[in-house]
């Protein structure tokens, strides 16, 4: 949205905060009043399929997130020393010793 010497802000006051809001915002607010009144008329069911539409096209305009992808290296020093109270082979060792001898029995 541009704000120039021409744009015309309103005060709105909602649960005791004054905001200042464009002459578009207000439009906007009017039309959600709008459908809310229309989706009351609606089911519980056909509520909930408006609701659900209505978040799966948001998600859609939203641009997508890029996951990071995490490194072993960036792990390193993350539990202090010893973990679990002894060292990492040792514990390695001895739980593999324990899956040996269940695997054997």
């Amino acid at each position: 949205m541009d704000i120039t010497s021409e744009t015309v802000f309103h005060i709105l006051v909602y649960n005791g905060i004054i905001f200042l809001v464009t002459e578009r915002f207000i439009m906007a607010l009017q039309n959600i009043d709008q459908l809310l009144k229309r989706a009351d008329k609606l089911t519980p069911s056909e509520r909930l399929l408006l609701a659900s539409r209505l978040i799966q096209s948001v998600r859609n305009d939203m641009p997508a997130r890029k996951k990071m992808r995490r490194k072993w290296r960036d792990a390193a020093g993350l539990l202090p020393y010893p973990a679990l109270g002894m060292d990492a082979q040792l514990y390695i060792s001895r739980t593999r010793g324990v899956d040996n001898d269940l695997r054997s029995n």
